[in-house]
């Protein structure tokens, strides 16, 4: 029984020690801006709105990553509505595509989440 909690013991010592050190490390994330958006004409009862996000990856060691942005939509009988959709950046510009039905149309949106990437040494 000695045995079993020496090694349970060790076993979280090292856990904490682990997850001290991890959490040392700097956290980096790429700058990403929404530079221009647009709607497009009406195709097959859908719209496509699309953006170009601007991203800048001076800090970060990957070619690409996660990033998440927030659409208020609006439709013509129903109460506006926010959700968000989760999107790939990668160096430069990234341009992003979202489909709506025909009744509907984006408001408004942020960049609400960067997923953060590995430091650059």
């Amino acid at each position: 029984m000695h045995r079993l909690t020496s090694c349970l013991l060790l076993a979280g010592v090292l856990a904490v020690a682990s997850a001290a050190r991890s959490a040392s490390q700097p956290i980096c994330r790429p700058a990403l801006t929404l530079e221009r958006s647009a709607h497009f004409d009406v195709l097959n009862q859908q719209r496509r709105w699309t953006g170009v996000v601007a991203v800048d990856t001076a800090r970060c060691a990957t070619a690409a990553g996660a990033f998440a942005i927030e659409f208020v939509r609006y439709k013509e009988n129903a109460p506006e509505s926010a959700f968000t959709e989760w999107f790939t950046w990668t160096p430069g510009h990234t341009v992003v595509a979202l489909d709506v039905w025909r009744d509907e149309w984006v408001d408004s949106n942020r960049i609400v989440e960067i997923a953060p990437c590995p430091c650059r040494e």
